[in-house]
Formats: C-alpha cells, structure tokens, sequence
C-alpha cells in the first residue's frame, strides 16, 4: 500500500477547523476541576455535593477532547504527506519552539509566583516547583516530564505537544507499518492501548490516537460511516461503555474513545449554522495559544477566587464556572492583544500557526 498525498474534503477541513477552539476550551473546563489540591479552601464534603455533578460531566466529555486532538493532527500530517524533510522543519517551528518557549515560561510562572505569600499554600503541597532549589535533573524533568510524578513536563497540558513531537520523529516509522500491514499495526498498538502497555517517552493512548488518525487518512474504509452515528446511538455507547468502566473496573479506553467519537460527531451539527463557523473559524487561530497558557491562568484563578469566597455548597457551582469563562476570556484576550500589537512574538508561541 503506496502512501499518497490526497486534498483533504472541504467538509473534513471545515470541520476541523470548527473544532480547535471548542476543544482548547473543554480542556481549559476539564483542568477547572476542584480537587485535593484545593481541599483546604473546601468548607463542604465536595463528593456529595450536587454541583460536582456538573463538575463530573464536564470531566466525562472533556477526556475525548485531546485524544481527538491526537487524531486530527496525525490525520493532517498523513492526508497532505510531505516529504519528511519539509515536515521536520514544519513542526520545528510549530511544536518544538513553542513547546520549548512555553515550558521556559511556565517555569518563570513558578519562579514569580512563588514569591506571592497568597501562593504558598499550593507551593507548599508541591515543593518540587519551588524553581531556585532545582539541579540538573530536576531542570530535565520540568522540560521532558520523565520522572515526574504524573510524567508530565512542568507545563502540564504541554504533555501533549511532547508527544507528538515523539510521534512525528516516527513517521517513518509509521509509514513502513503503513504500507505493508496497516490493519495488523492498527489492530497491534490498539492491544498496547486497551492492555496499557506503555512506552517510556511517548504514551501508548497519543501513539493510538495518532494511529488511528494516519490509518484514516491513508486506508480507503469508510469511516464515516462510523463517525456519522445518530446521536441516539452515541448516547447508547456512551452509556454502555460508561457502565463497564464504572462497575466493571474496566473499559476507561473504550469510554474515551467513544467521546471522542461523539466530540468529532458534533462537528457535523456545528458546520450546519453558518455563522457559528465563521465565529469558530475566527477564534481557531487562538486555540493553541489558549491551550498552552490556560494552566497558569486556572492556577492563579482558582487560588484568587478561593480567596474571595469562602466555598459553600451553595456558591460552588458560581466559582467553578466563574474560574472557566475568566482564563477563556482573558486567555483568548491576551492572545488576541498579542498577535495584534507584537505579531512577530505571537507567531513563535503559537508555532506559526
């Protein structure tokens, strides 16, 4: 099986583009949570508080939102088939320097904020972010996440640009299997994934979803028959998958895979109103960018607004979602403000895009 480049449909394209933005502010929601990180401001028993169901759904949708991110960028990169050589410098300039800028501001983030007395609670919870104590591993650990405790770089979110980083070195790699026996290398990382068989620098769930994406992008299936499913029927999955997870013990892959299913479904209704795909085509270009700034701004956020309220079953709900719309406004303000007046700034932290 030759890989060759093919356009990619107008539909698929449009599609895509509708989603970034929508994507980038379910993860921003997904990392509003409240969790024992903010355990001493919570003056209730947070688990039997009704809102948390909000809460909880949110965190149910929101795990299909960087799978699918996986997915598409694979997609991308397959579908248009560049030479190798054009795509390394192509991601350079939009993963490796901004994953690199990014990281070196998340630690100047951390080295600032530690000096802010309304900080040190969370400071204290995690003194491995207390920066003018580091070594040399410790520096190498905030920039590749090996040997962290959650295995993420120290700019949290920005998890998913180093693994794809790993993803596009493979490539070649992925076009040898590809060519030859693409369903047994689907059907192979797909064991490695529902088995939790891991890599060390790269996550088996990013190689998975990366997969998938090239296979859709070079095998000639009809998969949209499968991404086209009514919503009934993705509401059945869902259902279905969720009780295997929840009761079973089991089948936490199979759920995330079924959101993100029903997250690219969604897709097809968006495209139906045309001025929501222009208003979501303008925003796109800022999807990254809020991406990769959100975690410091939730951080700041949550630790000021539970300054300001004392958490109560009542203003809860108020706070959670007070804590969202402020990162993605100002998130997307700043981002906007940037690219306006220091453009040339704007294009290194957001990889060119």
């Amino acid at each position: 099986m030759e890989l060759i480049k093919s356009a990619i449909p107008d539909e698929i394209s449009e599609r895509i583009t509708v989603l970034r933005y929508p994507l980038a502010v379910l993860v921003v929601m997904l990392h509003a949570s409240w969790g024992t990180t903010n355990a001493d401001f919570i003056k209730f028993d947070l688990a039997h508080n009704p809102f948390t169901f909000v809460q909880w759904f949110v965190q149910a949708i929101g795990c299909g939102a960087v799978p699918l991110f996986f997915a598409i960028s694979s997609y991308l990169i397959f579908k248009k088939a560049e030479p190798y050589t054009v795509l390394i410098r192509k991601k350079i300039r939009s993963l490796v320097i901004p994953y690199f800028v990014w990281t070196c501001l998340t630690i100047l983030f951390y080295w600032i904020a530690a000096k802010f007395s309304f900080m040190q609670r969370y400071f204290e919870s995690k003194p491995d972010l207390y920066v003018s104590g580091w070594n040399v591993l410790d520096w190498f650990k905030a920039f590749m996440g090996w040997g962290r405790e959650n295995g993420h770089p120290i700019g949290g979110p920005l998890w998913f640009v180093r693994d794809l980083i790993f993803f596009v070195l493979l490539v070649p790699v992925i076009q040898f299997f590809m060519k030859r026996f693409a369903c047994a290398f689907l059907l192979l990382v797909s064991i490695m994934y529902f088995y939790g068989i891991d890599f060390y620098f790269i996550g088996t769930s990013s190689l998975f979803y990366c997969v998938l994406g090239a296979y859709y992008a070079q095998v000639d299936v009809k998969f949209e028959k499968l991404i086209s499913l009514s919503t009934i029927e993705i509401f059945v999955l869902l259902a279905i998958s969720y009780f295997i997870m929840k009761f079973a013990g089991r089948g936490d892959e199979i759920y995330t895979c079924i959101v993100s299913l029903s997250l690219w479904t969604t897709s097809r209704y968006l495209i139906l109103s045309e001025r929501i795909t222009l208003l979501l085509k303008k925003v796109s270009v800022y999807s990254f960018f809020l991406f990769a700034i959100h975690g410091m701004m939730m951080l700041v956020a949550k630790t000021l607004l539970c300054k300001l309220f004392t958490l109560h079953d009542y203003n809860f709900l108020c706070v959670w979602l007070l804590s969202i719309i402020l990162v993605t406004v100002i998130g997307t303000a700043v981002s906007i403000l940037i690219c306006h007046f220091i453009p040339k700034v704007y294009f290194v932290l957001n990889g060119g895009r």
